[in-house]
């Protein structure tokens, strides 16, 4: 069984740069840790870093 989690930020806390970003905006977030290890603003179909915290975490 596969499990997606998705989090809610409505404060916009872990947006940086005074609170405007672009949309979507996609974090990674590392479950181990629990720390930012990706931020995205905008849509480019390609995800290599989630790719590779997902191979790391198996």
């Amino acid at each position: 069984m596969k499990s997606i989690y998705v989090a809610a930020d409505p404060n916009y806390s872990m947006v940086s740069g005074g609170g405007s970003f672009g949309t979507p905006l996609q974090t990674v977030i590392d479950p181990r840790t629990m720390k930012v290890v990706y931020v995205q603003e905008g849509y480019s179909g390609s995800f290599p870093q989630l790719e590779q915290l997902a191979q790391k975490n198996k």
